[in-house]
C-alpha cells in the first residue's frame, strides 16, 4: 500500500491500521510538488530522505519501508542513485528496459518494460558488500571502489597488501569481492591480483574460495521440512517449503513428487506464489500412500521419499503454462524422507506378495495386551504370539504346513477389543481400520483374557477373536474366518450351516453319503452328531480341530482339509465360484461400504472409494448378494457374502446365535462407472438399494507421438486437476489413468529425458463413468550436450549448467563430466557454466573463446556439442623485488655447471633431479632452447616469438626471456644447467648475445621441487621483442608477463615467481 508523506503526518493511526491489516507500506512521492527531475543529486536526496523518514515513523516497523514510487512528476538517473544511498528496495513505474536501465528479469526484457517492484542494484551481485559489513568486524575490500581510486594496477596491489597486513594483526578474516568486469577484463589488474594471492601463500597464510558471486540464482536457502516422526499411512502431511526469492520475477514454483523404493515417481503436489524479493514460506499438503509390502522393514517402517522441485519462471499460476518444474527440470531440488508406518504392518520375517493372490490376514491387540502409550514395551510379546500360533497352530498340520506362502501376515499397533457378554460376544476393530486396510480377508482379535470366542463367515472381511496365547480358540477360529468351516460339536449354541461348496458337515443324510460317494469316502462313515437347529451330519466320530481346538493333535480331517486346499488354491475374486465381475474392476481401489442389517432390513453408514488397496475376496456366505451397476444399469459385478448377524461360538459359549443387529464392513472391487449397489436374498429377492454414483470416476486415455509420426514409449504423463496422477506410456506410446474425480485437468506430456522431443501441455474435461481421449504430438526440439573437463582430460562432475533466463532449469554433470539439455525450443540460447573460473570453450570443437558463457543458436534436430575445459594450474607472478617479500637471489651456475644448447636455433634435452609437475602433467626432464625458454614433452628452436596463449608452436614451455640469441660461446655467452641442492634446479643464459644486435642478457630459470618456478633478471638491455610468461601444452591456457613491450617492464635484479594456484 502506497503512502504519501502527506497523508502519514496527517493521520499515522490511519497507516498503522492499514499495516495490522497485513499490508506492506512503500512511499509514493515527495514532500514538495516540484519536480524532483529539476533539482541536483542533493536536493533529490534531502527530499526523498524527508518523505521516507515521514511514512517510516507513522509505521510500527519502519525497516520494512523500502519502496518508492513517483507521482505526477519526472525523474531521473539522479533519483535512482539517490535511492540506492537511502537503502530503498525498489521504485515503482513503468519505463524501457535498455542500456540505461538494465532489467534483472529476462522476461522483463524481453517485452521492454519493468513494472513494480524494480530491483535497485542494476549490477546486483548475490552477496551485497553491505550485508557483510553489516554487524561483522569482518574486513571487506570491493574492487570496484578501489580500482576507482587506483590510477596503477601497482596502487591496486600494495593497498590489498596494506589491508591484510593490518587484517592479520587483528586476526579477523579478510573478503575480498571481485567482480569480472572489473578484474577479469584487464590482464594488468588480473596480475595486480595475482601478486598478491602469491604473497599470501608465501607468508603462510590460508586462501578459502567463497561461493560464486556472479552468477544470480532467483531461489536461494531452498529447504523443505517434513514430519520428524514416522507417520501412519495413509494419511495426508504437511511439508514446510522456505526459500529465499533474491530477484524480483512473476511466478515461484513447485512441485513436489513422491515414491515409494521400487516405485514411479508420482505427482503429489503443487503450489505457486507470486512474490517479491526476500524470505518465504509455502506448506505444501502431501497425501502418503499405502505402502507397499516390505517385510525386511524394521517394525514395518517404510521410507516414502518426497522430491520438492522449484523455478522461477514467467507466465502465470495456471497449471496449463508450460514453464513449471519437472521431476527432470528445475532450478532448486530437495528430497525428504517420511519414515511411514502402514496401519496394517506386515509381520517381520514372513514372505509378503500380491494382496489379490493370497490370504491377507490382521492381527489386532486387545486392550489387555497393555495401554496405548505403553505400545512398544508390549508389542514384542504381540509379535511372539502371532508368530507362535502361525508356526505351531496354523502351519502346524497339513494341508495349512506346506502353503504358508499363500498367506500375507500383518499386525497393528492400533488396539481392539474381544469381549463376551449377554448380547452376544464382540470384536471390535479400531476405527475405520476395515476401510484402511481394505485388502484384509480377515481380522483376528488377540487377547489374553479367556473368554468364548467367537467369528464370523462368510462377510467381507471377516472377523473373530482368540487367545494370544497358544490354546484351543485361535486354530479352530480361523476354520471359521479364513476357511469358512462350520462347527463340529454338539449341544452348544453355535450357528451350524452346511459350507458350498465342499461341506464338512451336512444338513441331511443323503447329502452326506451322496458327497461321500462322490469324493471316494465311505458313505456308511455319515454319522449325525447333534440335532441342535435340525439334525447334522458329519463324516466319522473322530473328533476335529472345528470340533474344539482341544483336538488340534487330530488335524482337520478328510472333509475340512478337502475344503482348504479349494480355499488355498482358488484364492483371487475372480476364481471364486459366487464372484461373477463381469467387467474389469480398477486394481488396487476397494468400494468400502458400512452397513448395518437388522430385522427392518439394510441401512448405510458410509460409503467410501479406498485408493492404494484392493478389495478382500473371501467370499463364503451365500445368504446375500451384492450387484454394482453402471448408471446404465450395465452388472459390472456380484459378489455374495453371509449373513452378520449369525455367532458361531465356540464350545461353552452361551450366548445368543443371532443378534438383532450387526453393523460391518462390505468391501467389493471398485468399478470406475458404477453408480448403484443392489442387494438380494438367495432367493433373488431386492432388499436394498445404495447409490454410490457420487465415487464414479472417469478416464484419459491417448497415444504420444514424435515429431516423425512414431510412437513414444517411456514419455511421463502428468494430469493435475481435482486429482494429481502420473503414468508413463507404454512400448506403443498408449496411455491410461482411470479412477479420476471428474472435473478439467491439465495433461503435462514430458517425453523421456534422454529424447530430443519437446514437452507439450495439452487440456482435457473428465466425466464420471467415461474414459476421454487426448492424443499428443511432440515437436523435435535442440540437443545442447557436451563435457566439462580440465584440461588435463579429468572429468568435472557436479558442474552447473544453464540457460540464461530464470524459466530454465539448471543442470548437473555427471561422474564423467558430461551434461545433456534436451528438448530445447529452437532459437537462439547464452549457455553458462556457474564458475567463477574462466573456462576455454568449444562449439562443436571449434575453439570460440574464454569465459563462462557462450551464444548458440539451435534448429529443430540440431545437436550442439559445448566443451569447457576448466583451467587446471594457473600460474600467477609475484614480483619479488616490488614487493621485497621473495627477495632476488641469484643462483650461479657458471661454476660448475653444464653447457648445454650450444649454438644458434637449437635445443637439448636435460634431466631433472625431481619430478616436476606442470600444467597438471609431471615429467622427469624438460628441453633447453638457446632462444631463451624451456618446454616439457618437446624441443623447440622457434627464434621468431609471439604472444601467448597460441595454439601454434612452441607451448607447454616457460618463457624467461624468448627472442633470437645465439648463445656460441666465447663472447656469446652460454646456457648452463646446475643442480644446486636436492630441490633446486637452474637453467641461466649467461651473457648470451642477442641475434644481430650488441645486446647481451643474463636471467635464468630457477625450478624447485615444489613446482614452483623463478625467473631472475640479471642484466638486461632489451626485451622489446621478447615473450616472458608460461603456457599449457595445448597453447589454450597461459600467464604472459610481457610481449614484444606490453605489460610490466624487465628490470634488472628482479625476481618473477609463479605458483599454482
Amino acid at each position: 500500500m502506497f503512502v504519501s508523506p502527506a497523508f502519514a503526518l496527517a493521520d499515522p493511526d490511519a497507516v498503522r491500521e492499514i499495516e495490522r491489516e497485513g499490508h506492506q507500506i512503500a512511499v509514493v512521492g515527495v514532500s514538495q510538488t516540484s519536480s524532483v527531475s529539476g533539482l541536483g543529486p542533493e536536493q533529490q536526496r534531502s527530499a526523498l530522505e524527508r518523505s521516507i523518514q515521514s511514512v517510516r515513523a507513522a509505521v510500527r516497523h519502519p525497516e520494512q519501508v523500502l519502496d518508492w514510487k513517483p507521482q505526477d512528476f519526472q525523474w531521473n538517473t539522479d533519483t535512482l542513485e539517490q535511492l540506492q544511498r537511502l537503502g530503498m528496495r525498489s521504485i515503482s513505474d513503468v519505463f524501457p528496459c535498455n542500456d540505461k536501465f538494465r532489467c534483472q528479469c529476462p522476461y522483463a526484457l524481453s517485452v521492454g518494460k519493468v513494472t513494480f517492484p524494480y530491483p535497485m542494484q542494476t549490477g546486483f551481485w548475490t552477496m551485497p558488500i553491505s550485508d557483510i559489513q553489516d554487524g561483522s568486524q569482518t574486513v571487506v575490500l570491493d574492487d570496484r571502489r578501489v580500482f576507482a581510486l587506483s590510477r596503477y594496477p601497482q596502487d591496486y596491489l600494495w593497498y590489498l597488501l596494506q589491508k591484510y597486513a593490518e587484517q592479520q594483526r587483528s586476526n579477523d578474516p579478510l573478503i575480498v569481492a571481485i567482480h569480472g568486469s572489473i578484474v577479469g577484463g584487464d590482464d594488468a589488474k588480473l596480475r595486480a591480483f595475482g601478486q598478491f594471492l602469491d604473497h599470501i601463500a608465501g607468508t603462510d597464510g590460508k586462501l578459502v574460495s567463497l561461493a560464486n558471486f556472479l552468477v544470480q540464482s532467483y531461489m536461494t536457502n531452498f529447504d523443505v521440512r517434513g514430519p520428524t516422526v514416522p507417520v501412519q499411512a495413509p494419511t495426508q502431511v504437511t511439508l514446510t517449503v522456505s526459500y529465499q526469492a533474491t530477484l524480483y520475477c512473476p511466478k515461484y514454483r513447485f512441485r513436489a513428487y513422491g515414491r515409494y523404493e521400487g516405485q514411479d515417481w508420482q505427482l503429489v503436489a503443487s503450489s505457486c506464489q507470486f512474490v517479491s524479493t526476500g524470505a518465504h514460506t509455502l506448506n505444501l499438503q502431501v497425501n502418503i500412500p499405502k505402502p507397499p509390502p516390505s517385510p525386511n522393514a524394521p517394525a514395518g517402517q517404510v521410507v516414502y521419499t518426497v522430491r520438492v522441485v522449484g523455478q522461477a519462471s514467467r507466465g502465470s499460476c495456471d497449471n496449463s503454462d508450460p514453464d513449471w518444474p519437472t521431476l527432470d527440470k528445475y532450478e532448486v531440488m530437495k528430497e525428504v524422507p517420511i519414515n511411514v508406518l502402514p496401519r496394517c504392518i506386515p509381520l517381520e520375517g514372513r514372505t509378503q506378495g500380491d494382496a489379490s493372490r493370497r490370504l491377507d490376514v490382521v492381527f489386532v491387540p486387545d486392550t489387555d495386551y497393555g495401554s496405548a502409550q505403553s505400545v512398544d514395551s508390549w508389542l514384542p510379546t504381540l509379535r511372539g504370539h502371532i508368530n507362535a500360533q502361525i508356526d505351531q497352530r496354523l502351519g502346524g498340520k497339513s494341508p495349512v504346513t506346506d502353503n504358508l506362502d499363500k498367506f500375507n501376515f500383518y499386525y497393528t499397533r492400533d488396539q481392539g477389543n474381544a469381549s463376551e457378554g449377554s448380547t452376544g460376544p464382540r470384536s471390535s476393530l479400531p476405527t475405520d481400520l476395515e476401510k484402511d486396510c481394505a485388502f484384509a480377508d480377515a481380522f483376528v482379535v488377540f487377547h489374553n483374557e479367556e473368554i468364548n470366542d467367537s467369528s464370523s463367515v462368510g462377510r467381507r472381511p471377516n472377523i473373530y477373536s482368540a487367545e494370544g496365547p497358544i490354546g484351543r480358540s485361535f486354530i479352530h477360529e480361523s476354520g471359521h474366518g479364513l476357511f469358512g468351516l462350520a462347527d463340529e460339536y454338539s449341544g452348544s449354541t453355535t450357528t451350524y450351516f452346511q459350507p458350498n461348496p465342499h461341506a464338512n458337515i451336512w444338513a441331511t443324510r443323503d447329502g452326506c453319503r451322496a458327497d461321500a460317494a462322490n469324493a471316494g469316502w465311505n458313505p456308511d462313515d455319515c454319522s449325525k452328531f447333534t440335532d441342535f437347529q435340525g439334525d447334522w451330519w458329519k463324516l466319522g466320530n473322530t473328533s476335529y480341530i472345528m470340533a474344539d481346538g482341544t483336538h488340534f493333535a487330530n488335524g482337520w480331517g478328510v472333509p475340512a482339509s478337502r475344503r482348504i486346499n479349494w480355499r488355498l488354491s482358488n484364492i483371487s475374486t475372480v476364481a471364486n465360484a459366487s464372484a461373477r465381475p463381469l467387467a474389469e474392476p480398477l486394481s488396487n481401489n476397494t468400494t468400502h461400504l458400512n452397513l448395518t442389517l437388522s430385522d427392518s432390513g439394510f441401512s448405510v453408514n458410509r460409503t467410501a472409494r479406498v485408493k492404494d488397496a484392493p478389495p478382500n475376496q473371501l467370499d463364503d456366505g451365500t445368504d446375500y448378494v451384492a450387484r454394482l451397476l453402471s448408471s446404465a444399469d450395465q452388472v459390472l459385478g456380484e459378489f455374495a457374502f453371509g449373513n452378520p448377524r449369525y455367532i458361531y461360538g465356540e464350545p461353552g459359549y452361551t450366548g445368543p446365535t443371532y443378534l438383532s443387529s450387526a453393523t460391518f464392513a462390505l468391501n467389493l472391487p471398485y468399478y470406475h462407472n458404477a453408480s448403484t449397489v443392489k442387494i438380494f436374498n438367495s432367493a433373488g429377492a431386492l432388499l436394498s438399494t445404495i447409490s454410490i454414483a457420487s465415487l464414479a470416476s472417469g478416464g484419459v486415455s491417448g497415444t504420444v507421438i514424435g515429431s516423425g509420426g512414431q510412437t513414444v514409449a517411456g514419455a511421463r504423463v502428468e494430469l493435475i486437476g481435482p486429482d494429481l496422477a502420473t503414468v508413463a506410456t507404454a512400448s506403443n506410446g498408449q496411455y491410461l489413468l482411470q479412477g479420476l474425480s471428474p472435473g478439467s485437468y491439465v495433461v503435462n506430456v514430458i517425453p523421456p529425458p534422454t529424447s530430443n522431443l519437446i514437452p507439450q501441455v495439452l487440456s482435457v474435461s473428465v466425466a464420471a463413468g467415461q474414459t476421454s481421449t487426448r492424443n499428443a504430438s511432440l515437436q523435435l526440439g535442440t540437443t545442447v550436450q557436451g563435457r566439462v573437463f580440465s584440461v588435463y582430460g579429468r572429468a568435472v562432475p557436479n558442474a552447473i549448467l544453464y540457460m540464461s533466463g530464470y524459466e530454465t532449469p539448471r543442470y548437473a554433470t555427471d561422474s564423467n563430466g558430461y551434461y545433456g539439455m534436451r528438448g530445447l525450443t529452437p532459437g537462439s540460447y547464452t549457455l553458462n557454466v556457474d564458475s567463477t573460473r574462466s573456462y576455454v570453450i568449444y562449439v562443436n570443437d571449434q575453439y570460440v573463446g574464454r569465459g563462462t558463457s557462450v551464444d548458440l543458436s539451435g534448429t529443430a534436430g540440431q545437436s550442439i556439442t559445448v566443451n569447457f575445459v576448466e583451467p587446471g594450474f594457473v600460474y600467477l607472478p609475484f614480483i619479488g623485488q616490488s614487493v621485497g617479500q621473495a627477495s632476488f637471489a641469484w643462483l650461479d651456475t657458471t661454476n660448475g655447471g653444464t653447457i648445454v644448447a650450444q649454438g644458434d636455433d637449437t635445443y637439448q634435452y636435460v634431466a631433472l633431479p625431481f619430478a616436476f609437475n606442470f600444467y597438471g602433467n609431471t615429467y622427469s626432464g624438460l628441453y633447453v632452447s638457446s632462444n631463451g625458454f624451456v618446454s616439457f614433452g618437446s624441443g623447440y628452436s622457434t627464434l621468431s616469438n609471439s604472444c601467448i596463449a597460441s595454439t601454434s608452436s612452441p607451448n607447454n614451455a616457460i618463457y624467461a626471456l624468448w627472442d633470437d640469441l645465439l648463445p656460441s660461446g666465447g663472447g656469446n655467452g652460454n646456457v648452463y644447467v646446475k643442480q644446486i641442492d636436492s630441490g633446486t634446479f637452474v637453467i641461466e643464459w649467461y651473457s648470451v648475445k642477442r641475434f644481430g644486435s650488441s645486446d647481451y642478457e643474463t636471467f635464468e630459470i630457477v625450478l624447485r621441487s615444489d613446482h614452483s618456478i623463478t625467473l631472475q633478471y640479471l642484466r638486461i638491455s632489451n626485451t622489446g621483442s621478447s615473450t616472458v610468461g608460461v603456457e599449457n601444452a595445448s597453447g589454450t591456457l597461459a600467464q604472459q608477463y610481457l610481449c614484444n613491450g606490453a605489460g610490466t617492464a624487465l628490470t634488472n635484479l628482479l625476481a618473477i615467481r609463479y605458483m599454482t594456484q
